[in-house]
């Protein structure tokens, strides 16, 4: 009982956007960039959980009695299975200063900056992108038709959210424009035409926030009085938009993270459990995107410093030694905890308490990311793909 939602992908730094399908899009992604071992159930809880972090409401169902669904990706009976491991077959060949073009774009989530490399050690870095292709320098080496090429560090390119005002008075658009001067997260788009994640309607005394698919995601008051309400609502949807959008597309191990009996749903006052499985050595990183809009380190916290974590190690949280429960409070709606396993610790802020913020802190997050990471020479501002993993598990809080 749910409509299957097309939607418009915008280009990154005006690139080439498409249209298609909510569902398959992210299908088609998470196709692509599959680790060896990657099973079909995986794929679709990764499909499901990047549609919720995008805010689409779609929620695709998987039947319980396909006995495939536990196989290897595309293994064929008594074989282990194959490997997906993000690459692109190059499509022109050419030397060290040429140019080449990758067969893959925009629709596989690939971005200007970001840079490939073929068995042969050659080095690709995109300098454009359509949906279904990326033109690209050769830095070092030389290419054939045909080559497979990997990637190798991926180009967070910025992204604010955008919100159609299109359908709201001028005295409202003004009042909001005024608030959100200095936020540079937020762009508001006039013209109804145009790509918005998020779209402002007017209801007789009402102001309603709908997601690209049409789904309600806030309610405040109309005109001016109403600015401050759905200012502090869109804070928490561009930092939930800053958090997901930090997703490595080609990690080189898993990390899954959970709720204790694989629940997504809690009614307010319910104890909450969150549980994490990393495939390597790494520092784990746990943080909170409440309901209300709070960003919060997780893990690790004053009771539990210790982040460093082993391949196979599943980790509790709340731990048996913080002695004390996690509860679902108010308010009611969507809050997401994304997961990080990173070769060094984060550096985020530490106190008595556990950190907690806002939009900045979303901000610090992500770029305490970016320096654990590290970057590929050659390819300023693209954080290599291999050594960390990042995951998420999105919930709900009813009454």
């Amino acid at each position: 009982y749910q409509p299957a939602v097309d939607a418009f992908f915008p280009g990154e730094d005006g690139g080439e956007g498409f249209f298609g399908g909510a569902f398959t899009t992210f299908l088609v992604r998470e196709l692509w960039r599959a680790p060896a071992g990657t099973t079909y159930e995986d794929i679709f809880l990764r499909v499901r959980e990047a549609l919720k972090r995008n805010r689409f409401e779609q929620d695709p169902y998987l039947s319980q009695d396909v006995g495939l669904k536990t196989s290897p990706l595309f293994a064929l009976e008594g074989t282990s299975g194959g490997s997906a491991v993000a690459t692109l077959r190059v499509v022109a060949g050419g030397t060290q200063g040429g140019a080449t073009e990758l067969e893959g774009g925009s629709l596989l989530g690939i971005t200007a900056g970001s840079l490939f490399r073929t068995e042969g050690g050659a080095e690709l870095l995109v300098e454009s992108v359509t949906a279904h292709r990326a033109r690209a320098r050769i830095l070092r080496g030389s290419v054939s038709p045909g080559a497979a090429a990997r990637l190798e560090a991926h180009r967070f390119a910025p992204s604010p959210l955008r919100v159609g005002v299109g359908g709201v008075d001028s005295a409202t658009r003004e009042a909001l424009a005024r608030a959100t001067a200095d936020l540079a997260d937020i762009q508001w788009v006039v013209a109804e035409r145009d790509f918005s994640h998020l779209m402002l309607r007017r209801e007789g005394t009402t102001l309603r926030v709908v997601g690209s698919d049409g789904a309600l995601r806030h309610v405040a008051p109309a005109g001016p009085d109403g600015a401050e309400t759905l200012v502090a609502a869109l804070k928490k949807e561009a930092a939930a938009k800053r958090l997901a959008d930090m997703e490595n597309p080609a990690p080189s191990f898993s990390l899954k993270v959970w709720l204790a009996d694989q629940r997504t749903s809690f009614g307010i006052g319910e104890a909450v459990v969150f549980h994490a499985l990393g495939g390597a050595d790494g520092y784990l990183t746990l943080v909170d995107l409440g309901t209300d809009g709070t960003v919060t380190v997780l893990f690790p916290n004053p009771y539990d410093r210790d982040n460093r974590v082993r391949a196979g190690q599943e980790i509790v949280f709340p731990s048996e030694g913080m002695g004390s429960e996690i509860r679902a409070l108010p308010p009611v709606g969507r809050g997401m905890v994304r997961a990080f396993l990173t070769p060094r610790p984060l550096d985020l802020p530490s106190g008595e308490e556990f950190t907690t913020g806002g939009v900045l802190l979303a901000d610090r997050i992500v770029e305490a990311v970016r320096k654990a990471v590290g970057e590929i020479p050659g390819a300023p501002g693209a954080l290599r793909v291999e050594g960390w993993a990042s995951a998420s598990v999105i919930y709900d809080i009813r009454r």
